[in-house]
């Protein structure tokens, strides 16, 4: 090991093994500042005459070793004197179970100015490699019997922050312990592997997704959670990269806050907003991420010229990302009422920021301590089970009201091509039928008068051909064409003159649903048809005018205008008008006078409820 000068944090306290051995210890509190602390100078001098000078205390808030920055800290040493009462030696255990910010733990102990070495940990060591073969800094070391030894302990991190939780205990109790942690850990990963499949499985089995995305973002959840203790450290293959350095959890986050974002767009797709920054906004994180992601893999020769700024990195992106979290929450809440998922990211963040918050003001130089604990995985899980089970939810409501909806279109519609039928009977009955007696009437005369019979016989063709350009079925065109070919239509067999003009560059193709096409079909039918039989018109105009959020098609002519008969009267099919409208969500505005008639269709494209 290194002999160079280093700066030192000791502990100076008596520990004594208990007669019975169970007794344990963490060694955190009443921690000391020292420097120039060498280890030949460990060899050389007197212990307690160098612990006796002044001292500086430091920060160990949180139960937790801050020692600050690994480029101003990269070693830590400690010392404690034990004492062993018993007749026998003993066996304690030293070990460093945080894992996170410390990268490998050294032990010696000094007696009879002899030092001895008992051994190092690294994070990346091989469990077989390991003194104690668990995911945990851990060394064992032998008190002899009714005597006092000095315990130095030294950690060592070479990326981020340098933060360490010594502990002291016997073999039995460690064993205890650690076996405990063990089994909590993997309970926790088998109930967010759980969430993630039972996420994944209703996103299938609904076609939902939103559920598969946020499967997907509790998959990276699941993926920090092995990281977490030091699962996968010592499997990893060594290869120079940049993550064999700081360690795969270092670039979690990362992963965590890009593999938010598609779900964000997702839930967030229904809320009213300015969508063009909301998603280039959402577009630039996960770049931003992808990329600090990404630096994680360099070769080890590249990734020392950007160690330095990816933890500063880390908490900026991080609280970037807190931000948008809050603010996409409550724009989902002021806008669309999305309750479940404010109280998602409050119950999630809220705790994570106010330990922040009191952190920094129990110690200013932890600022930039800026971590994410195990609880803080908890809690995320938690506030993604809430929304979870609210979406699966409103996703269950969403589908009942849709097939009573759906239901309801069904008999609506029947009812509507009830009335078309009994309306075509009645006018082939009361219209053709009348005329067709009327030129009976004329061949059974002895004298058949030619020209009246002729003039019957035009009329009823007349009539036959408007109740069959009624009936023409157009589904396969777009609805400019198929109201352009209406109005040509009536244009030729009426006595009126009918124009079309579009203004909107066939907007009404591209953004309007093939169900609310052949509602608007048919209310422009009956609208002309009406003016036709009721208005004595000239002219008659169909317009089509856009913007980006609504499209008017507006109706005019110059006849004599509907009375409030008119307008109240069920055969002239305004009632179809007004269910057809009501089932496409349009807005009909209608505008008659004794100088014409003005109907305007305003067609909304937000907030449209599906029909099929």
């Amino acid at each position: 090991m290194s002999c160079q000068s280093i700066e030192k944090k000791e502990i100076n306290r008596n520990f004594v093994i208990w007669e019975g051995g169970e007794q344990s210890l963490v060694l955190n509190p009443g921690l000391e500042w020292k420097s120039s602390f060498t280890l030949d100078t460990l060899r050389d001098i007197h212990l307690n005459h160098f612990f006796s000078s002044p001292n500086q205390p430091i920060n160990t808030s949180r139960q937790l070793l801050f020692l600050g920055s690994s480029q101003q800290y990269p070693y830590g040493w400690f010392h404690l004197q034990v004492y062993n009462p018993q007749s026998t030696p003993q066996q304690i255990i030293v070990d460093e179970d945080n894992h996170i910010r410390c990268d490998a733990l050294r032990a010696y102990t000094h007696q009879n100015n002899r030092l001895i070495y008992w051994g190092k940990v690294h994070r990346t060591a091989p469990l077989y490699t390991r003194l104690i073969p668990y995911f945990t800094y851990a060394l064992p070391i032998m008190l002899p019997a009714r005597d006092t030894v000095d315990l130095i302990i030294q950690t060592e991190r070479t990326y981020g922050i340098h933060e360490v939780n010594l502990s002291l205990s016997t073999y039995n109790l460690f064993l205890k312990k650690t076996i405990q942690q063990f089994f909590i850990r993997v309970f926790e990963l088998v109930i967010v592997i759980f969430c993630f499949l039972i996420m994944m499985a209703v996103g299938w089995l609904f076609r939902d997704k939103a559920m598969i995305l946020l499967g997907v973002y509790v998959a990276s959840i699941t993926l920090s959670l092995v990281t977490f203790p030091g699962f996968l450290d010592s499997f990893l293959p060594q290869w120079s990269w940049g993550f064999q350095k700081s360690g795969l959890l270092a670039a979690m986050p990362f992963l965590m806050n890009i593999l938010y974002h598609p779900y964000g767009l997702e839930i967030m797709k229904d809320v009213p907003k300015n969508e063009k920054i909301f998603k280039r906004m959402s577009y630039g994180i996960m770049a931003a991420n992808s990329t600090a992601f990404c630096l994680y893999f360099l070769p080890l020769s590249w990734f020392q010229y950007v160690e330095n700024i990816l933890p500063k990195t880390y908490v900026i992106f991080s609280l970037f990302s807190i931000f948008w979290l809050f603010y996409s929450s409550i724009i989902a809440f002021l806008r669309a009422r999305m309750k479940y998922f404010l109280l998602a990211v409050c119950f999630t963040l809220l705790p994570f920021i106010i330990e922040q918050i009191l952190g920094i003001f129990a110690s200013p130089e932890t600022m930039i301590s800026f971590k994410i604990t195990r609880t803080s995985f908890i809690l995320t899980l938690l506030g993604v089970s809430i929304i979870s089970i609210y979406q699966l939810r409103n996703k269950l409501v969403s589908r009942k009201k849709h097939e009573d909806q759906l239901e309801t279109v069904k008999a609506t519609m029947e009812e509507i091509r009830t009335r078309e039928i009994q309306s075509v009977g009645r006018n082939l009955h009361d219209n053709v039928g009348n005329i067709l007696a009327s030129a009976l009437g004329y061949l059974n005369l002895k004298d058949i008068p030619k020209l009246s019979l002729q003039s019957v016989l035009h009329e009823a063709i007349r009539e036959i051909r408007f109740l069959s350009h009624n009936l023409v079925k157009n589904e396969s065109f777009p609805i400019c064409l198929k109201l352009a070919r209406l109005t040509e239509r009536f244009d030729e067999f009426s006595s009126a003159r009918f124009t079309y003009k579009d203004f909107s560059k066939k907007a009404l193709d591209k953004r309007l649903s093939e169900d609310r096409q052949q509602n608007l079909y048919y209310i422009v039918q009956e609208l002309f048809t009406n003016i036709l039989k009721h208005a004595q018109a000239h002219e008659v105009s169909l317009q089509i005018f856009q913007d980006q959020e609504k499209s008017w098609i507006v109706i005019e002519d110059d006849g004599i205008g509907w009375d409030d008969h008119t307008l109240t009267t069920e055969g002239i099919g305004l009632k179809n008008i007004k269910q057809r409208a009501d089932l496409a969500q349009f807005a009909i505005t209608l505008d008659a006078s004794n100088q014409g008639t003005s109907v305007i269709i305003e067609i909304s494209y937000e907030n449209i409820l599906p029909h099929h």
